[in-house]
């Protein structure tokens, strides 16, 4: 295998590289980082990506180098993929990075190139750490506009609610009518993830409800609303059921939380009785399937209400 490794096809290199992969071959590590500097960029990415794949056989710097130092597409995706999986492997319980790998991902961004600093900031990302959140924060403010530009997208899609201000900033001094609208989507994802009570929720879905004009943002308004367990969040959702484009998402979203509501065995009378005409109004709208769903919901908010 080590001499396939070293041989002057290509495609024999990259089957060389595939069989170490497989066999899990930690003892060609030396021959990977020589492979890692190869003339053709196939075979470095392929390297890297086996480094990759062979857990922690190389030092993180190392990895780190070889993503800065890369100089073609795929082979910055196999750096990539290499730092984020050792990430993975090295992150404490409650799948928390290493405060140590994040400064030195943190302290690459300051001098890497457009590409590599976009990788380095999905890689932060992935962390899921506080420190990624600044330096990705950071980096929405970046002159190059390619990497503002990925850091924006990042924040937007950041995994939980830690992003919130930054992403409701940003509906409102975003420039670009399409970074309003990818925040608006995100500030409708990340307001139900806040571990906060409903009527905080409630007060971030009222905040951006006017910048909500488009359909498509108002269906996934609706998608997030029904996930908050309040009547009062059925009060926010009622106008939407007298619009064509948003009836069906409207009613699906009213029955979701009535039914969660009434399941509850501690239920009010008052929520039930909250939720009479609102069903009503469902059963009306509603089409067949959703009617019928709305008329047992209907009847179970009636009983409850005494």
């Amino acid at each position: 295998v080590m001499d396939m490794l070293t041989a002057s096809d290509t495609d024999i290199q990259l089957k060389a590289l595939e069989l170490i992969a497989r066999r899990r071959m930690t003892s060609a590590t030396a021959a990977l980082l020589k492979a890692a500097g190869d003339n053709d960029e196939s075979v470095r990415a392929a390297a890297i990506g086996t480094l990759g794949d062979l857990g922690d056989t190389v030092k993180f710097g190392v990895l780190l180098d070889l993503l800065l130092n890369a100089s073609g597409r795929q082979e910055i995706l196999a750096a990539e993929r290499a730092i984020s999986a050792a990430c993975t492997r090295r992150a404490r319980l409650g799948a928390v990075t290493p405060r140590a790998l994040i400064d030195q991902l943190s302290a690459a961004l300051a001098n890497a190139p457009t590409q590599q600093k976009i990788a380095l900031l999905r890689i932060l990302r992935n962390t899921q750490d506080p420190r990624g959140l600044q330096a990705v924060r950071a980096a929405a403010k970046d002159t190059d506009t390619q990497v503002a530009g990925e850091a924006v997208s990042l924040l937007c899609g950041w995994p939980t609610a830690d992003a919130l201000g930054d992403v409701l900033q940003l509906t409102k001094t975003a420039s670009d009518p399409k970074r309003r609208i990818l925040a608006l989507r995100g500030a409708i994802r990340l307001i139900p993830l806040q571990d906060v009570p409903v009527g905080k929720k409630l007060a971030g879905f009222k905040e951006i409800l006017p910048l909500v004009q488009r359909n498509e943002e108002k269906k996934l308004f609706l998608g997030a609303l029904g996930a908050v367990n309040s009547p009062a969040a059925v009060e926010l959702i009622l106008p939407y059921l007298d619009n064509p484009a948003t009836k069906a998402e409207a009613a699906t979203a009213i029955l979701g939380i009535a039914k969660k509501i009434l399941k509850a065995p501690n239920v009010k009378k008052q929520q039930a009785a909250k939720l009479i005409a609102p069903l009503q109004k469902v059963v009306a709208a509603g089409k067949p399937a959703l009617a019928k769903r709305a008329k047992a919901l209907l009847r179970q908010a009636k009983n409850k209400a005494g």
